[in-house]
């Protein structure tokens, strides 16, 4: 038996164990997190899930409408399990994302249409909601299998989600080109890598301070050539601060330039770098900004 058919098989039989565990727990869930009803809703709605090798290799997801399967292509899955040391857990936030475009409406010809605008905004932000949504219902969902309801606050899901995305988003942000599921050769594509390091920098500098719940929400990084400042969209309703964070245009596209070259520890580090609200401040610019 070939490795891709035991990956395939073993991931299947994780995530239908997973699939019942969710929906046990959907209800506990959604007291800690409404908005997990993006993940959620799918489970209710749809039979079954499954595994299929597609032609088109950058089809993620297929939801067969007909049979209310959803069919996750082989390819993704394999790579996964090949090249990271934690592939279940990194296959589940994968699956979890894709569960939040079924939610969304947006099927691959949905998607396939958006993109044909040039800065395609409307997909990269559809895609930054569903990789933050996803990473807080499977830190939910862990702590849940671990820990009794009443121990998990925000602080607990807030360190989960910390060390979730150091153990399974970088690992998938760095996997070997091409990478179907965190492209980034172009620079609409470099924008949601941004914006999930972003996240990232915000997420550990809260576990790394007192871990108030000042972040909450996705967040999406914008810029356009020849300006000098970084637009951070913090909820994809308000801007964050009310105003631009301004950076040098060329620190805006080494940035860019090191993600789609694959110098992911630059790009971090730079990110680190940047004058991003932080702390007493980020409270301050959250507050301001739902006024």
């Amino acid at each position: 038996m070939s490795t891709t058919k035991c990956a395939s098989e073993e991931w299947i039989s994780a995530m239908r164990l997973t699939w019942a565990r969710l929906k046990d727990r959907a209800d506990v869930i959604q007291s800690l997190e409404p908005r997990a009803i993006d993940v959620l809703w799918p489970l209710f709605n749809y039979r079954d899930l499954d595994i299929e090798l597609f032609e088109r290799s950058t089809m993620l997801l297929l939801a067969d409408e007909a049979e209310k399967r959803l069919i996750l292509n082989e390819i993704t899955v394999a790579d996964t399990y090949e090249q990271l040391s934690n592939p279940e857990t990194a296959v589940r936030w994968f699956w979890f994302h894709q569960m939040v475009h079924v939610t969304q409406g947006l099927s691959y010809k949905t998607f396939r249409e958006l993109n044909i605008e040039p800065d395609r905004i409307e997909t990269t932000r559809a895609d930054v909601w569903a990789d933050f949504i996803a990473l807080k219902t499977l830190a939910i969902l862990e702590l849940l299998e671990g820990v009794d309801v009443s121990q998990i606050n925000a602080r607990t899901i807030r360190e989960r989600e910390s060390a979730l995305f150091y153990q399974v988003v970088w690992p998938m942000v760095k996997m070997k080109q091409p990478n179907y599921f965190v492209p980034f050769e172009r620079e609409f594509e470099a924008r949601r890598v941004m914006s999930l390091l972003v996240l990232g920098v915000l997420l550990e500098d809260m576990v790394n301070s007192d871990g108030s719940e000042t972040i909450d929400e996705s967040v999406f990084v914008n810029w356009r050539t020849g300006k000098d400042a970084l637009y951070v969209w913090y909820g994809q309703t308000n801007l964050l601060g009310r105003q631009p964070i301004m950076v040098n245009e060329d620190e805006i596209h080494l940035i860019a330039d090191a993600i789609m070259n694959a110098q992911y520890n630059e790009a971090l580090n730079r990110v680190r770098a940047l004058p991003l609200p932080r702390g007493a401040e980020l409270q301050e610019y959250c507050r301001r900004s739902v006024v």
